[in-house]
């Protein structure tokens, strides 16, 4: 009985040592760190340039706009035939511009990765698997012979890639849909924003304040421990990219937020010397008996950064890489929905205007096209070291923590 306890921290030790292990990924303490640096250096660039926005004299700022969103959003957002089919337009030359920068352009991603891929090409039909033994720790590759014209002749139900994991670049097909539904989806959450209660205002507190913060960091990890190295740099370089344009955008193209036109009106004059107002959020601090969205929101260096809205350009990015990489429908499902009731939030908070979360959704949707290549590139390195039966390379952190074979490593493998 004694021996049994004093095994349990003995196993508990060893099992955080393995996460650890497989957590640096063959690094160690120190370029663990360095190499944490650099991935989130977009991300740092962006923090810096909105926490020190405040320095620049207000002589050499430009004007700021007050009514020009106010509206515009007023013009986009009536019900009219016009409105509609002007967005059935936007929406069709959007679908245009998608299928060029994720189908055609990285088309060549999905066939091969080198000249001495072994990576086959597979019909959209064909339902079968590739199958793996002997996995390998070193990171020479098998010496079993194959070309492009086979399939490798591996006899194990160890571990296996489905085709239609290989191509999932597939499951982006759904977005220009997605994105045709954003303005009748703006238009309904607005309906759902305009009667103020105390559960509508700690929900829009939750998913405004904290799941801004927290579903990103989420997705970060989850990206980490369930897929391939290099994928979590492209969710860094993505947000990062989308956050220092709409910073930038926000420096040189500044806006009154809706709470600036329904405290002084949509003719009054605004300047920099303006301190920021937390809006709806106020009504949390009398709820829990603070002051820390009233004097958070009063020092801010930015106040007139209505457009675009950052808060609907992070979970739009978290979406789009949740419903790529995802293998389960309802993290796809519950990634969209982050992004309505983000949206609903910001819009119940008097913070941003319905024009200023389709601009999020713009910057995002960039962003991720800009990063796609590399991010396709990588995971397509990823599929090449598991058909070579490298371990080491070929699989994910979660992986690594687990037994060989064992059904829980098979749930932390992406191509399982």
């Amino acid at each position: 009985m004694i021996q049994k306890i004093t095994s349990i921290p003995i196993f508990i030790i060893k099992f955080l040592l393995k996460i650890i292990k497989s957590g640096l990924n063959e690094r160690n303490l120190f370029t663990f760190p360095l190499n944490f640096f650099i991935n989130f250096l977009p991300i740092s660039i962006w923090l810096t340039i909105f926490k020190n926005a405040g320095i620049l004299p207000n002589e050499i700022r430009p004007k700021i706009y007050v009514s020009l969103i106010y509206n515009l959003d007023l013009q986009i957002f009536k019900p009219t035939f016009i409105n509609i089919f002007i967005w059935c337009l936007i929406t069709l030359g959007f679908t245009y511009l998608w299928y060029l920068i994720i189908q055609k352009k990285s088309f060549h991603y999905n066939l091969n990765i080198n000249t001495n891929s072994i990576l086959p090409k597979i019909p959209d039909e064909e339902e079968q698997s590739y199958e793996f033994e002997n996995f390998q720790d070193s990171d020479e590759p098998s010496t079993s012979s194959s070309s492009t014209d086979s399939l490798p002749n591996f006899h194990s139900s160890s571990l296996s890639i489905s085709p239609k994991k290989i191509t999932r670049f597939h499951s982006l097909y759904l977005t220009p849909i997605i994105f045709f539904s954003v303005w009748p989806m703006l238009n309904i959450v607005e309906h759902f924003a305009q009667h103020i209660t105390v559960p509508k205002d700690l929900t829009a507190w939750f998913f405004y304040v904290l799941g801004h913060i927290t579903f990103p960091i989420l997705t970060a990890v989850y990206l980490y421990v369930f897929h391939p190295p290099g994928i979590l740099k492209c969710f860094s370089i993505a947000l990062g990219l989308q956050n220092i344009a709409g910073v930038l955008t926000h420096l040189l193209f500044p806006n009154a937020p809706p709470w600036f036109i329904h405290l002084y009106g949509p003719d009054s004059d605004a300047n920099y010397d303006m301190p920021g107002y937390a809006a709806g959020l106020t009504r949390i601090d009398v709820t829990l008996g603070t002051h820390l969205h009233s004097q958070g929101f009063h020092k801010s260096p930015i106040v007139f950064g209505a457009f675009p809205s950052l808060h609907s350009a992070m979970a739009v990015q978290v979406f789009l890489f949740i419903w790529y990489f995802a293998n389960f429908k309802i993290l796809r499902i519950a990634a969209l929905g982050f992004v309505y009731i983000q949206w609903w939030g910001t819009i119940y908070l008097d913070h941003h205007f319905k024009i200023d979360l389709i601009a999020g959704w713009g910057y995002a949707l960039i962003s991720f096209a800009i990063v796609y290549p590399y991010l396709r590139k990588k995971e397509l390195e990823f599929i090449q070291n598991r058909l070579n039966l490298n371990f080491k390379k070929g699989s994910t952190m979660g992986m690594r923590v687990f037994d060989r074979n064992s059904k829980i490593q098979k749930f932390f493998d992406p191509y399982r």
